[in-house]
């Protein structure tokens, strides 16, 4: 258990520090030349915070480089031609980064036999990696079927023009705000796998928070004890 046997580091803080910047970062650049380069590199943060975090865990660490680095360089290519094949490897690299970082978590915050500063910081980065992993999700789900979502900003006449940045920040946004089931319904689900993925993260983001309460409390009595 050596991942979070250490005291509370600046690596975990500024993992958590990223994750809550890349949910502020939309608001803040939106409408600004930069705003999908910025945004990228508000991800980039997030994965290499990652990455330092699990460092302790070879067995996981070396695949993490690989698919960090072949999410970084899908996406720069990106960034001067926008191809299907390129953009398929890019969210899937994303997504299996997002879904080992996810396992890795869960498994020492859930296995753990005591509570300290880590666990608190891990328990919250699971939450948000969970709920960037369905924007990877649903970003994909979205690019290999046009139409799964409804967006207020898309008209038959602009559809093609709008940027694959865009696009992801908006199905950030409705991610979170599905796992908080905040349901706005400024953006919704059109395809039934779309609608049934939003319904399947809705449970899994109130479950979790439920779980994980009566997990940290019952470590916090038999530490206490």
């Amino acid at each position: 258990m050596a991942f979070f046997e250490q005291k509370a580091d600046k690596t975990y803080l500024g993992l958590l520090g990223s994750l809550v910047l890349l949910i502020l970062l939309p608001g803040l650049i939106e409408g600004m030349f930069w705003a999908n380069r910025l945004f990228d590199l508000g991800f980039f943060a997030v994965f290499i915070f990652g990455a330092l975090a699990v460092k302790t865990e070879k067995r996981v660490f070396l695949p993490l480089i690989f698919f960090a680095g072949l999410t970084f360089l899908s996406r720069g290519f990106l960034w001067f031609i926008e191809d299907a094949k390129i953009l398929g490897v890019y969210l899937f690299s994303a997504g299996f980064f997002l879904l080992i970082i996810l396992f890795v978590f869960s498994k020492h915050v859930f296995l753990s036999n005591k509570i300290d500063a880590n666990i608190i910081y891990g328990s919250i980065c699971i939450y948000f990696f969970l709920g960037t992993l369905m924007a990877f999700a649903y970003m994909a789900l979205e690019v290999f079927n046009p139409g799964a979502f409804a967006f207020p900003f898309e008209t038959p006449e602009n559809a093609a023009s709008i940027e694959i940045g865009q696009k992801l920040r908006n199905l950030f946004y409705y991610s979170f705000v599905t796992q908080t089931t905040l349901g706005y319904g400024d953006i919704t689900p059109v395809v039934p796998l779309a609608r049934n993925l939003s319904i399947l993260q809705a449970i899994t983001g109130q479950l979790y928070i439920a779980i994980l309460v009566a997990r940290l409390i019952g470590l916090y009595l038999v530490q206490k004890k």
